[in-house]
């Protein structure tokens, strides 16, 4: 048994109870005895991964614990015609289940020609059914993108959706706070991975596990992320929809059977301006816009990173990260950059102190003071055919309090 939110419109005709009660009633007329229920509710039928009863059900046959399959009609099985007709044409037969579909008529047991050509037919319209459907539901979506209504299932991050119109945004209290304690430190100045560091000292609920709290009963259907990171607050601090934008449409699934989603190029996204109350002003947003511009010109200054993939830290064994203050270049713990002190401390190196001390040491070790490059490059050959191990190296006080390896670099 299955229903899908598009087939509740029919009523009560196509309700689970409703193909439950016929079917039983079906058992009882032929002498068949159900030995299990498989039930698909909220289930689209163009999506076979996503239906775990059917995934039970096809689990169980290959265990050879049923040999037939009755359903109302063949759209119960799917609308999608590719996966229906290998089910019926491939998968049934190999494991001897016989498939009865009442209401058409199906019977797999019987060599009935008309049978065998029209359900092809049957499947071919529920699928044509099915695309029809997503066409509307799509329609209907942009139009409702393009007046600046919220469309989505869960709102933004900051926001709840208003009780008297699902379409609405309004703030949601606490996380709203959050929201605008975000913009400030970054107007300030802080970066995102200070700021995340801060969130995750103060144990503040990640905007992942928030929700799981809000809506325990939907909490299985996304993933859950318990530490705030750069990235994360990074998203946040480039979001219009803080500044009171509905900002809409930024993927598209190429196909109704498709449910994955590829990314647009934001001039295709749907964008309304002034569609709810904003949790930042323009000009907090345009200091943070110039902050992250700054920082971003900083780092394109035409520095390269020449310990980039062999710096490690010593304490959680992430790679270091380049970050920029004040016109200087360190590295920092990835761990810290991306979660702040629950994942690591910074164990923030001066790059051109650590730059001056590898060089000295590698020098001494491979006798070529003139490309620190070239140097560390032929120890990695070296390293490979003779089996030499890590060569350690101790840097002065002022780098840092940890040892380092060339290679493997460890800070």
């Amino acid at each position: 048994m299955r229903l899908s939110r598009e087939d509740e419109r029919q009523g009560e005709s196509a309700s689970i109870e409703n193909q439950r009660k016929l079917l039983l009633r079906y058992c009882g007329e032929h002498g068949f005895h159900p030995s299990a229920e498989y039930v698909d509710d909220g289930c689209s039928g163009t999506d076979m991964e996503g239906r775990p009863a059917l995934r039970k059900m096809l689990s169980d046959i290959e265990d050879k614990k049923i040999n037939l399959v009755l359903v109302k009609d063949l759209s119960r099985l799917g609308r999608n015609i590719g996966d229906t007709s290998t089910l019926l044409d491939k998968f049934f037969p190999q494991h001897r289940v016989r498939f009865i579909s009442v209401t058409d008529g199906t019977d797999t047991a019987r060599r009935d020609r008309a049978a065998r050509i029209l359900t092809p037919l049957y499947n071919f319209t529920n699928e044509l059914y099915a695309a029809d459907i997503s066409d509307k539901i799509h329609a209907a979506l942009q139009v409702k993108m393009e007046n600046g209504e919220f469309i989505g299932s869960f709102s933004p991050y900051g926001y709840k959706k208003a009780p008297e119109d699902k379409n609405r945004l309004v703030p949601d209290g606490e996380a709203a706070g959050v929201v605008q304690e975000i913009f400030q430190a970054a107007a300030e100045g802080k970066r995102p991975g200070e700021i995340a560091g801060e969130l995750n000292e103060r144990q503040i609920s990640t905007p992942s596990a928030y929700r799981a709290v809000k809506y325990p009963a939907s909490a299985g259907s996304f993933p859950q992320t318990a530490v705030w990171s750069g990235s994360m607050v990074g998203k946040i601090l480039r979001n219009q929809v803080y500044l009171g934008h509905m900002v809409q449409g930024k993927t598209e699934k190429p196909s109704f059977k498709c449910k994955t989603t590829h990314a647009l190029p934001q001039s295709e996204w749907k964008v309304v301006e002034n569609t709810h109350l904003p949790l930042v002003t323009a000009e907090m947003w345009e200091q943070v816009r110039r902050n992250m511009q700054r920082r971003r010109a900083e780092e394109k200054s035409g520095f390269q990173n020449a310990f980039s993939g062999m710096a490690f830290c010593a304490d959680c064994g992430r790679h270091m990260s380049t970050a920029f203050s004040h016109g200087k270049a360190y590295l920092v713990c990835g761990g810290y950059k991306a979660g702040g002190r629950t994942k690591c401390g910074s164990h923030r190196t001066e790059y051109d102190a650590l730059w001056k001390t590898a060089q000295e040491t590698v020098c001494e070790l491979v006798g070529r003071p003139e490309d620190i490059h070239s140097c560390i490059r032929k120890m990695e050959v070296e390293e490979k055919r003779e089996g030499v191990q890590n060569v350690r190296i101790y840097p002065n006080p002022d780098v840092s309090a940890h040892g380092c390896i060339i290679r493997k670099i460890v800070i």
